[in-house]
């Protein structure tokens, strides 16, 4: 192939995270959310992107959470990864509020 045109996946954008965004469910449970985003430059890229949305009852900010979605990012999707009820910040505070009592 004598051009340079790109085949397949590649690596198009830096990656920005917004932690813990609270985002609240139809019944207004707030939900800790992590957003990852295109970007470029440190900072958000312009433009609708697709997104893809993964709840999960563990720990978000493991590595085989964190990783995909740092990839798809990369790849031009805005992925949230969302504790479910029951989990993430709120649910450790009240665990900890309990047990110091």
């Amino acid at each position: 192939m004598a051009s340079k045109e790109r085949l397949g996946s590649w690596h198009a954008y830096d990656v920005a995270v917004e932690r813990n965004t609270m985002i609240p469910a139809r019944d207004g449970v707030r939900l800790a959310t992590d957003i990852y985003f295109p970007a470029s430059g440190g900072l958000r890229a312009p433009g609708p992107f697709p997104a893809l949305i993964e709840r999960t009852p563990y720990d978000k900010d493991a590595a085989r959470f964190v990783l995909p979605a740092r990839f798809f990012a990369q790849h031009g999707y805005v992925v949230l990864m969302q504790d479910v009820r029951g989990r993430g910040i709120r649910s450790r505070m009240r665990r900890r509020m309990a047990t110091t009592q």
